[in-house]
């Protein structure tokens, strides 16, 4: 049996109900009152204000969740290629493989005529599961025992510490400690370096001046689910609960939810959000994870104890093309990957309340071409002195334009966009941050937020779930749905939930498996039309002798205005039966 399309959509630009015969079936009751914002269709079935409060609540919460991919994030912990001094900072968290400045939290000139300079650098939150590559003036530099390997060689000392908690030793050096430093100054629970720096201007062999050094090594440990023999489907010896037990990951699902879970230190909370793990659905991240390995995803990079926690998360996600979510007291997540709808909802599934539709993004949301910045790293080889120096930076990748789209919207809609945790070595190509902005263009266009009272039943469907809705009256046909909340109204037994657009052909399209892109979803132009969709046998025209075996059915062709096979009309009517009488 066809269907057919019943639109009420009042969109921008203010699309009229035009179509014949519309303004009597509005009035019989099919649509209540429409009321319209910019770009936004608003059935209302009961409305009250509270009502109107929640949806726009609703509706802010969505566009949050659509721009998230795009949206630049500041940071307050600095930049990771520095060597820097600031009282005031917080500590630093490397994730993944990463190079890192870190802060200087000690610096003291001693010995005759201030020859020694001893400088004490805070590299991350501890553990780590490695400090590897010291670099000074941007060249790598091997370390024998604690001898650096520079020229004048032996001027030059470094000592390491990977962060436990507590620290068995102080950090020292070979010869004479510097003035204040003693073993009581552990820094337990920071990975960090103690270097030794000797100064002579009358010498010829030793230092005349403050070289810039960092340190490339692997961050931070974390929780694993997947690694964990007692979470379903786990294998391992972590746990959630044991942070001995965790190890080092640059998955970005495994880092985000030990970010949510937080490290830490004597019993208190040194970083992260510090959620139990009642209070996180893990099934998200590790879903993620499961999605990250597969696509060899990667986080990577640095962040501080003072960048707000939401940002971070978000970072984090940002890196394997996924958002943080909320679900009541719990947190969780939504990747882009392809999804099976679980259900429909239909008519029937609706309670009393508004549906409110945004037909489509708006026009300076809905990108076509984007420029995404990179963290790189950069080794170049100077042809006269064989030096080779490595350089981390912050640098845009070549514009990913779709052309289609461009063509679509009749002008390039181009942002620019920083993945800040996402990294690429030196010889490989940047196709993970390929990946996200082409992602992240995809997503910008699907539309939404889309807002639906629904029955007690529906309470088991959360954030992250695909569905479809077959919801004529706001121009929705059989259209495949992402949720992003869900709320329960104890007292009416109302399930809320905002939902966008879900375009299964844009996974294909992002991860390079095929050159076309998708056709953007949106709601039809047309204010109120009616579709008989499928190849009929025969097509005959409103009122012929064929098609109008009845008055009504001759009445109800000549409404609709169109071309239908014969056994369409005797569906159309039932259809348009169900719109002038709703059910109570």
């Amino acid at each position: 049996m066809s269907r057919f399309l019943a639109t009420a959509a009042m969109v921008v630009g203010g699309i009229a109900l035009a179509a014949t015969g519309v303004g009597a079936v509005a009035s019989a009751g099919l649509l209540g009152s429409a009321a319209s914002t910019a770009g936004t269709a608003t059935f209302a079935f009961v409305q009250t204000a509270a009502t109107v409060a929640k949806v726009a609540g609703f509706a802010a919460a969505a566009l949050m969740a659509t721009s998230a991919l795009t949206a630049p994030k500041a940071s307050s912990g600095g930049s990771p290629e520095q060597w820097k001094a600031e009282p005031n900072a917080g500590i630093d968290v490397v994730f993944g493989d990463a190079y890192n400045g870190g802060h200087i939290v000690y610096r003291q000139a001693y010995g005759s005529t201030n020859k020694y300079q001893s400088i004490v650098t805070e590299w991350s939150l501890g553990p780590v599961q490695s400090l590897d590559t010291l670099y000074i003036d941007q060249i790598a530099r091997g370390v024998v025992g604690q001898i650096v390997d520079v020229p004048n060689r032996g001027f030059v000392l470094e000592a390491r510490q990977l962060g436990q908690c507590p620290e068995p030793a102080a950090l020292s050096l070979a010869g004479t400690s510097p003035y204040g430093w003693s073993g009581a100054h552990r820094l337990s629970g920071k990975a960090a370096t103690m270097m030794r720096f000797e100064y002579d201007t009358k010498g010829k062999n030793t230092q005349t001046s403050m070289p810039t050094c960092g340190w490339r090594g692997k961050g931070v440990l974390c929780y694993d689910p997947r690694k964990d023999s007692t979470y379903p489907g786990g294998d391992g010896p972590q746990r959630a609960a044991d942070q001995s037990t965790w190890a080092w990951s640059d998955n970005p699902y495994v880092v985000a939810l030990t970010w949510c879970l937080g490290w830490r230190q004597n019993g208190k909370l040194a970083a992260g959000v510090g959620l139990p793990i009642s209070g996180i659905i893990v099934d998200n991240f590790v879903e993620g994870a499961n999605v990250a390995t597969i696509n060899g995803w990667r986080v990577g990079g640095v962040k501080s104890t003072l960048d707000d926690k939401w940002d971070v998360l978000t970072d984090i996600l940002q890196a394997g093309a996924g958002e943080p979510l909320r679900l009541g007291a719990m947190l969780g997540c939504i990747v882009s990957t392809p999804r099976v709808s679980l259900a429909t909802i239909d008519r029937d599934a609706l309670a009393q309340g508004e549906v409110s539709i945004v037909a489509m993004q708006a026009r300076r949301d809905r990108i076509n071409a984007l420029v995404p910045r990179y963290w790189s790293e950069q080794i170049s080889t100077d042809p006269q002195s064989g030096v080779t120096t490595t350089t981390w930076a912050e640098v845009p990748a070549e514009p990913i334009i779709v052309a289609e789209h461009v063509a679509a919207d009749g002008r390039q809609v181009r942002k620019e966009a920083s993945f800040p945790l996402v990294q690429c070595f030196a010889g490989e190509e940047p196709k993970q941050v390929a990946t996200l902005a082409r992602y992240a263009i995809e997503n910008a266009r699907e539309f939404g937020p889309i807002n639906l009272p629904l029955k007690i039943r529906w309470i088991g469907y959360k954030p992250g779930d695909v569905v479809t809705i077959d919801y004529p009256e706001g121009g929705l046909i059989d259209q495949d749905v992402m949720l992003l909340t869900r709320s329960l109204d104890a007292g009416s037994g109302i399930v809320t939930v905002t939902a966008r657009s879900e375009t299964a052909a844009k996974h294909a399209y992002a991860l390079a498996q095929t050159a076309v892109p998708p056709v953007s979803p949106g709601l039809p132009a047309n204010a109120w039309a009616f579709e008989a969709p499928g190849a009929p046998a025969y097509a005959v025209t409103a009122g012929s002798a064929d098609t109008a075996t009845s008055a009504e059915e001759a009445a109800t062709a000549e409404k609709l205005g169109g071309t239908y096979a014969a056994d369409d009309i005797a569906a159309l009517i039932e259809r348009v039966r169900k719109l002038e009488n709703p059910p109570a």
